[in-house]
């Protein structure tokens, strides 16, 4: 039998997709009885979905796998692509992916940022014995509501931008973290950093730069001089605070609610 175990896209060269093959017999599955059928799971779909970006993938190769007889093995399959640095690439084949108005769900043309939605058989059902959770988590049509805020470009390239609860309002207009932390992260004497938005009497929120230093002399100044040139004033950090460390989870992510907790009356 054949598997797909994941699903994934790069913006950086050639995706491969590994695929799980198991057999019941003693005979390994040959490469001419099993790639047709890798081939069909993963056939583009028709022209009118590829135009709209449910997959622009142009060629799918595959290399045998190496197992021992009997224990099956893994195919992996392999899209070409440009390199797009900065992307996580695009949808591959039996997936759809839509980037949507994250209150409304209506889909985004190329070049405006909104949220990841995407449809396919690699999608789970729904969350176990989680009626409420799982209506908040899909749209009526089944598309999945990633959380992701991304833009896509007119080839279908798709890059993130960041999480929709990281969204930061101020004065009305949106800051991505993720923007402001890619530039603090590149300035010299900062090891990491968190940017996240605390309550603001008059701007609803504020940019709060959370940053672990690499150099104990480096100053919130240094900080602030270096992101003058590169952010427009409305996505320039209120405050830069240091720690001597980020709180994660046990999976290693940054957990910016707790960050968020704690500076809370920043501005208070």
């Amino acid at each position: 039998s054949v598997s797909a175990a994941s699903i994934c896209g790069s913006g950086h060269g050639a995706t491969s997709v590994f695929v799980q093959t198991t057999t019941t017999g003693t005979e390994r599955p040959s490469a001419r009885a099993t790639a047709p059928r890798i081939r069909r799971a993963y056939a583009l779909r028709s022209s009118e979905e590829t135009a709209s970006h449910t997959t622009t993938a142009t060629s799918i190769a595959l290399d045998a796998p190496a197992a021992a007889p009997g224990t099956g093995g893994s195919w992996r399959i392999t899209l070409d692509g440009d390199r797009r640095a900065g992307t996580v690439g695009f949808a591959l084949p039996g997936v759809e992916i839509r980037i949507a108005d994250a209150k409304t769900g209506a889909p985004l043309p190329d070049g405006e940022i909104g949220i990841i939605e995407q449809r396919g058989d690699n999608v789970f059902l729904g969350y176990w014995e989680m009626p409420e959770k799982t209506a908040e988590s899909f749209r009526e049509d089944g598309f999945f509501i990633t959380g992701d805020m991304a833009v896509r470009d007119a080839d279908g390239y798709i890059s993130i931008v960041g999480r929709d609860k990281d969204l930061i309002i101020s004065g009305g207009l949106n800051v991505y973290p993720k923007e402001v932390e890619g530039m603090i992260d590149d300035i010299e004497g900062v090891l990491e950093s968190a940017v996240i938005g605390v309550p603001h009497r008059d701007f609803g929120e504020a940019v709060v730069a959370v940053v672990v230093r690499e150099d104990q002399g480096l100053e919130a100044a240094t900080v602030e001089t270096a992101l003058a040139g590169q952010l427009a004033k409305f996505k320039q950090p209120k405050a830069v605070l240091f720690t001597d460390a980020l709180p994660r989870n046990s999976m290693g992510k940054v957990q910016k609610a707790e960050l968020r907790k704690t500076h809370t009356d920043l501005f208070a």
